[in-house]
């Protein structure tokens, strides 16, 4: 396929209109994939090489478009070099492939020098190898692009204000711990919420599990959920028990979540008989790889939540496109490399995209919503953001819910702070809740901050792809009310060695894992071993933890004081609000004191 390629570029002040052609020869082979095959790449810092911000070229370079450039400094008499210019947009029709990175989209306000057609293939990254031919530039260096004011461009807008949402997640397996602590639709407070998300529904299907499978619904998951013998009557059951909550709060929503981490688990079984032993972490992919199933499935989530009363639905996919967390033996959903191992699913990428616009046009012209609304829930960090389209999926969500906790559990071997606010407790990391608002919000290279909070919130960024450009005021952060736990730790520390999960807690029953309701009785009480726990407060995270000096049991959690600092970051940045993971884990009994503590915090901090 032939590339037209071009260059754009926003000039700063005293920009020459050679370091002009220099960045441009530059970028396009960035974005066409490929490096000089004649030149050997300058050393960052040097003219030509590339930077990432201010002062990080030797002087009297000055950084422009993500490389060092030489710089017109003004002389004695006092002249103030090159004014800022920006060029017409570039309006030719973008003809690249499908799968090229969205990294090098180039923004519309910016100077464009038009490099002419290509038809050769990308040049290769060797000194070697002359004889593919190098990019044609146009040779008249006395171009003078057209050019506008730097008036005249459209610098970041203010923080918006939040849109306040309070959501809470009810999770439908927490009705089977142990009195007091099971939880049921009754425990709800719904006035501390803007929007409920009831996790989790089930996807049936029609056929033998993988390729073969057709004919995907949505269905309840409990047997509770949707009573069998009142379906198409007078439905019965907790899903109706939450939706009802809304005669006690007019304003709430309630949405219907699929997903969740079991969902793509390979090694998890589910106990329904229609899913023949066998997991389900290859449904999502198969739902969505084929236009006809994608339309069925869509209005099996409309006619749903139609027929119960939900509001919208959640999409808690985890995550499209890792091998490891779609791909089943047995099913024929993913090729095999030589080695036998999974490939990852990159399809899904675009797939995953089409469905929600598919999702979001169908559910707006159904009449039985007045609104529609479409949720996701996503990994916060790089790896498990691989194959969301952002690009796309941000035209049609009503807010992307950022997971930002469980950076650090029991499946590392050291210790670590589970919900870092500023900085990760692993040096030189990049897990953290402002790490993943970086990565989220932060805009792409030559794009423009989504408002002057975003733009303070990357000057600190050093990334050299930047960020998914995501809106501000289309994220939510998440919020969570438990913690992660090891044993065998020696000091209570973050980065100390542990002999693996600790023990489960007395009612939530799995390994490394606690309520915050149990966090607060070993702290009050201790253990049913009689072992006492010292609490602490780290102040670099801003996190909470628990270390027991006796059962070696360290506990990296968060508390009040913790929710209070990612709350404040969130109406500093203008998120569109915060999720709860989740309501059970909280003090909700009418003897906690205070009961419903985050969950109230949370709502009361968002509500004013």
């Amino acid at each position: 396929m032939g590339i037209h390629a071009s260059c754009t570029l926003r000039l700063r002040k005293g920009v020459t209109m050679r370091a002009l052609v220099i960045i441009c020869v530059l970028s396009l082979f960035a974005a066409c994939g490929g490096t000089d095959p004649v030149v050997s790449k300058p050393a960052a810092g040097t003219e030509g090489g590339p930077c990432y911000g201010n002062n990080t070229c030797n002087d009297p370079l000055t950084c422009a478009g993500g490389y060092c450039v030489p710089l017109d400094l003004p002389d004695a008499a006092g002249d103030t070099g090159t004014p800022d210019v920006v060029a017409p947009e570039d309006t030719t029709p973008d003809v690249s492939s499908d799968t090229a990175s969205s990294d090098t989209a180039t923004p519309s306000d910016a100077t464009t020098v038009d490099v002419g057609e290509d038809t050769t293939p990308t040049p290769t990254d060797t000194l070697e190898d002359t004889t593919e031919p190098t990019p044609d530039v146009m040779e008249d260096s006395a171009i003078e692009p057209d050019v506008e004011t730097e008036e005249d461009a459209t610098p970041p807008g203010p923080k918006p204000e939040s849109k306040g949402y309070r959501i809470g997640y009810y999770t439908n397996w927490s009705q089977y711990r142990g009195d007091p602590r099971k939880f049921m639709p009754s425990n709800i407070d719904p006035m501390l919420y803007t929007h409920i998300l009831y996790a989790f529904a089930d996807i049936k299907f029609d056929g033998k599990p993988g390729k073969d499978a057709k004919n995907f619904s949505i269905a309840p998951l409990e047997w509770n959920d949707i009573k069998e013998w009142t379906i198409g009557n007078n439905p019965e059951g907790h899903m109706i028990d939450v939706v009802n909550l809304k005669s006690v709060n007019p304003d709430l929503k309630v949405l219907v979540s699929l997903g969740g981490w079991n969902f793509n688990e390979p090694t998890w079984i589910p106990s329904q008989p229609h899913h023949q032993a066998t997991s389900t972490a290859w449904i999502f992919s198969r739902i969505i790889e084929l236009p006809a199933e994608r339309a069925n499935f869509i209005k099996s989530i409309l006619d749903f939540c139609a027929d119960y009363g939900f509001d919208g639905v959640d999409l808690d996919w985890e995550y499209p496109g890792l091998a490891n967390r779609n791909c089943i033996a047995g099913t024929g959903i993913c090729e095999k490399n030589a080695d036998g191992s999974f490939k990852d699913r990159v399809m899904d990428k675009k797939n995953y995209g089409l469905f929600i616009g598919e999702l979001k046009a169908a559910a707006d012209a159904d009449p039985r919503f007045e609104k529609f609304w479409v949720t996701m829930a996503v990994g916060a960090y790089a790896g498990a953001a691989l194959y969301y389209d952002y690009d796309e999926i941000k035209k049609h969500v009503d807010w992307i819910g950022l997971m930002t906790y469980d950076f650090h559990g029991a499946f590392n071997v050291n210790t670590g702070a589970f919900v870092p606010t500023g900085e990760d407790s692993e040096p030189g990391g990049s897990f953290c809740v402002k790490c993943s608002l970086q990565l989220h919000a932060c805009p792409k290279p030559g794009e423009v901050a989504s408002s002057n909070a975003v733009e303070t919130l990357c000057e600190d960024y050093d990334s050299p792809e930047g960020g998914f450009g995501i809106p501000a005021d289309q994220l939510v952060m998440g919020l969570a009310t438990y913690g992660r736990g090891w044993s065998g730790v020696n000091e209570p520390k973050f980065n100390v060695p542990s002999t693996g999960a600790s023990p489960p807690g007395p009612y939530t029953k799995e390994p490394g894992f606690y309520a915050y309701f149990e966090i607060m009785d070993l702290l009050t009480k201790g253990d049913a071993a009689g072992n006492s726990y010292d609490a602490y407060f780290d102040d670099a995270t801003q996190t909470p933890y628990l270390y027991s000096p006796g059962a070696k049991i360290f506990i990296s959690y968060d508390n009040a004081k913790g929710f209070q600092t990612k709350l404040e970051l969130l109406a500093d940045i203008g998120l569109a609000g915060a999720m709860v993971w989740s309501m059970d884990n909280d003090l909700f009994l009418d003897s906690d004191t205070p009961k419903n503590e985050l969950q109230k915090l949370m709502s009361d901090f968002l509500a004013k």
